[in-house]
Order: structure tokens, then C-alpha cells, then sequence
């Protein structure tokens, strides 16, 4: 809406994903370079009214990528912007921290339960984070290519606090399972839930 204040005078807006960005945030810029900014993946366009037009003929054989490179070569004839959701981590990172609010919100409305996510060191391994509190592990929690979070968390004792698998869904997230214990017991168990 900003673009349309000033006059509406843009062609096209390409939507992209950039992780290490050095922030976390979101940012709309005209494109002065047919660059993609590094560590970036355009996902989409947006046309304004009656640019149409100026849309290469999209091939059979080629692939998004492409279609988008030849809107960012024409920088110079249009006027190209970049809308840029920013992410600080790099993309496997900052997927495992985006997972942990929904973790909290799936064991909140679920089970009525705090997972402890509290911890004074932490480790990963591709795409896995293992935390630590105090030497002993706190949480562990992985998240695949596919946005499935895989969590379990410890008490102090070292004994079982919970676990939850949660996926993406169409119409929300879903707990593939959701486990909590006390007392080195299972005391709550759900599957198949969406939240």
C-alpha cells in the first residue's frame, strides 16, 4: 500500500524469503540490480492492475526460477520491487526457532501444559537444536524440510517431561502425537489433534 501512496507507478512486486540476513524482518525495496539478494528464494509475484502485459511468455519447460530472473532483468524497463520476509538464521534455524511458539501453543490448547524451554547452552546438528540446562539436556527439537517439528524436553531429573510431533496442515497445525508425563509416568496422551 506504501507504493500505491506514492503514485502507484510500480510494475511488479517479487516475493522472497532471505535467511542470514543479518535481522529478523520485512523489508520493500525497488530492485536497481537484476540480483537476487544472497541466501534468497523469490516464492512469488504480485502484477499491478493492467502490467500483465509486460509477463514473459512462460515456456512448458521452464521453471520458476527462470520466469522470475527474466522479471529482474528488465529492472531497467519496469518498475521492479522486492518485498523480502528477512530471517537472521540460516534456513534450517530459522526454521527450528519459528517451530517453538507453535510447540508452546499446540501443548497450551492440547494438554494445558508449559513445556520447559528454559536453558543456559545449546547445540545443533543440521537441523536438529539440543539444549542444555545445568550440563543435563533440556529439549531437544528438530524440524525437516517438510515444517514437521519433532520435540521431546527433560526434567531436571533427566526423566521424561513430554514430546509432540507437529505438522503443517492445510487447515492448521496437527499433532501427529502429544505426549506429557509426571512422575516418570504417561499421563496425557493425544493423536491425530488439530490446534
Amino acid at each position: 500500500s506504501s507504493l500505491d501512496e506514492q503514485g502507484g507507478q510500480w510494475d511488479f512486486i517479487l516475493l522472497s524469503l532471505q535467511w542470514e540476513a543479518g535481522e529478523d524482518g520485512q523489508a520493500l525495496y525497488q530492485m536497481h540490480s537484476g540480483a537476487q539478494p544472497p541466501n534468497s528464494k523469490i516464492v512469488g509475484m504480485i502484477a499491478n492492475h493492467g502490467r500483465g502485459f509486460h509477463l514473459p511468455d512462460l515456456k512448458s519447460e521452464e521453471d520458476s526460477a527462470e520466469f522470475y530472473n527474466n522479471i529482474l532483468s528488465r529492472h531497467q524497463d519496469l518498475s521492479v520491487h522486492m518485498a523480502v520476509e528477512k530471517f537472521l538464521h540460516d534456513r534450517a534455524l530459522a526454521n527450528i526457532y519459528r517451530s517453538i511458539p507453535a510447540i508452546q501453543h499446540a501443548f497450551k490448547v492440547v494438554a494445558n501444559h508449559e513445556p520447559p524451554f528454559d536453558h543456559d547452552a545449546q547445540e545443533r546438528n543440521g537441523n536438529t537444536l539440543k539444549a542444555m540446562k545445568n550440563g543435563q539436556v533440556r529439549y531437544e527439537l528438530q524440524v525437516d524440510n517438510e515444517h514437521r517439528a519433532s520435540f521431546r524436553a527433560f526434567n531436571d531429573d533427566g526423566g521424561m517431561n513430554c514430546e509432540i510431533r507437529l505438522i503443517d496442515g492445510h487447515a492448521g497445525k496437527r499433532c501427529e502425537y502429544l505426549k506429557v508425563f509426571f512422575n516418570h509416568q504417561l499421563v496425557l496422551e493425544k493423536q491425530n489433534v488439530m490446534c
